[in-house]
């Protein structure tokens, strides 16, 4: 079980494409490689959205920039990271 998905991008740029990018190819790399083991069977996220992200308050960003960490965006629009989601979990070994 993955008990908490979310990605800390302290050392990121600022940029939010960018940041946002290499949350998503972080995500995907990780997925790809924990959904090799058939005995994983659950993936938790511990938030959902941005606006109510626990990492937020907990360390916030040297460069003062709002910590993206999460599949949808303070808005709830989905971001990269959600998308390398959806592709690593379709992309899944079956589970029997």
């Amino acid at each position: 079980m993955i008990t908490e998905l979310d990605v800390r991008d302290n050392s990121l740029p600022a940029d939010f494409t960018v940041r946002d990018q290499a949350v998503a190819d972080f995500t995907r790399g990780y997925l790809d490689v924990m959904l090799a083991y058939p005995q994983l069977r659950d993936v938790l996220l511990w938030g959902m959205t941005d606006r109510y992200s626990w990492i937020e308050g907990f360390e916030p960003r040297k460069d003062k920039a709002r910590r993206r960490p999460c599949p949808y965006d303070a808005a709830f629009k989905p971001k990269p990271m959600y998308t390398a989601i959806a592709a690593a979990l379709a992309a899944a070994p079956p589970r029997t």
